[in-house]
């Protein structure tokens, strides 16, 4: 976000208290609440009235929408009922992976996880496993916000749906995914566990949609201590925002709130053997809209599997 004129959503609380409200966040970290945003519990409130309340935003002189003195940002969606993550959806991720190209008639490929508490916002620490095996790598996506409920609709009508867009780093513990003691060898894979532990999945504030002219050409960027590991665009995927949106719907309702992680460009960790340690900061960025930074902790207390 490069000045007052392009802001994210996000939702925050005041100091001492657990109560969430919704908010405006500009890119200094200020966060600013309109008055039109004051009946709402947390943006997961907002965005249920997406319909009504958008118009309005798009109108909203954000200068004028006074600064919340103190409020600290939490995940900015608390808690959505759904989190469907596209896997492999960057030709250049294939490549990089050791994976062939896409064959003809491939579809999307999606896994779900569970949000409450694998959600966190931009500036809290994620804890990771202190054991090397673990393997815990970074992936920077666009996340997809929904602002509609949908149900098998076609990709023409897709951007209707969409509430705005968000950095999204699906934190994975590589190391995690495949078990070396599982009770049958076709259940050894386990998503849930290397992608859903607390904290794996920081999101950064979300930018209405009608910021973003075509968020089929956005940069999607990673950076580790302040080194680019990857930079790709979203013109890349192998499957754009719309068919995944379509796809999606056509399997499970879409509601108001839902997420929907598209995928991540070339240059995760596991291509060069390199993985997250103790004190790393992670930023992943969609370049000049919004960012989710992120500094990693390693926990010994967290319950390490045995992995293949």
């Amino acid at each position: 976000m490069s000045d007052t004129q392009v802001w994210g959503l996000t939702t925050f609380q005041l100091p001492g208290t657990t109560q969430d409200h919704a908010g405006i966040q500009l890119a200094s970290g200020e966060i600013r609440q309109p008055e039109l945003l004051k009946p709402f519990r947390g943006l997961i409130e907002a965005v249920a009235q997406w319909t009504e309340l958008a118009p309005q935003l798009q109108s909203l002189d954000i200068t004028a929408a006074p600064v919340v003195s103190g409020a600290i940002a939490v995940a900015p969606l608390r808690f959505p009922r759904k989190l469907i993550c596209a896997g492999a959806n960057y030709h250049d991720h294939l490549a990089e992976m050791g994976a062939p190209d896409v064959p003809p008639g491939c579809e999307p490929f999606f896994f779900f996880l569970p949000p409450t508490t694998t959600l966190v916002a931009s500036g809290d620490v994620v804890e990771i496993p202190a054991g090397a095996d673990a393997r815990v790598d970074w992936e920077a996506e666009m996340a997809i916000i929904i602002g509609r409920s949908a149900s098998n609709i076609s990709e023409e009508e897709a951007p209707l749906y969409v509430a705005g867009y968000a950095p999204f780093n699906d934190i994975t513990a590589r190391g995690y995914h495949k078990r070396a003691a599982s009770i049958a060898p076709p259940f050894a894979f386990d998503w849930c566990l290397s992608k859903g532990l607390d904290g794996f999945c920081p999101m950064g504030p979300i930018v209405p949609s009608w910021q973003i002219s075509d968020p089929h050409d956005v940069g999607v960027r990673c950076t580790v201590n302040g080194e680019v590991k990857q930079d790709g665009r979203t013109r890349d995927m192998i499957f754009n925002l719309w068919k995944l949106l379509s796809y999606a719907s056509k399997h499970w309702t879409l509601e108001p709130g839902d997420i929907i992680a598209t995928g991540t460009p070339a240059g995760v960790g596991a291509r060069t053997g390199t993985f997250l340690r103790d004190g790393d900061e992670v930023i992943v960025d969609l370049k000049g809209w919004s960012s989710v930074k992120s500094t990693i902790r390693c926990r010994s207390s967290i319950a390490e599997p045995k992995v293949a």
